[in-house]
């Protein structure tokens, strides 16, 4: 069974750099969506991590209240 994970983050970088690399499997996919109105850097740290994934894919960036 694949599992597609679609995160909606905004803050701790970190945190979520370990919950997916707890998850990540071949078999699971992942949509990571950061808000742009977010802390400066989680954006570019999360890009950096998982840029090479062919499983991790980045959504397009708008603001989110």
């Amino acid at each position: 069974m694949k599992l597609l994970y679609f995160l909606l983050v905004h803050t701790n970088s970190k945190q979520v750099v370990r919950l997916i690399n707890r998850l990540n499997t071949p078999k699971n996919q992942f949509v990571i969506h950061v808000s742009k109105n977010c802390e400066p850097g989680i954006y570019e740290h999360l890009l950096a991590a998982f840029n090479h994934e062919p499983n991790i894919a980045f959504a397009k960036r708008i603001k989110v209240k």
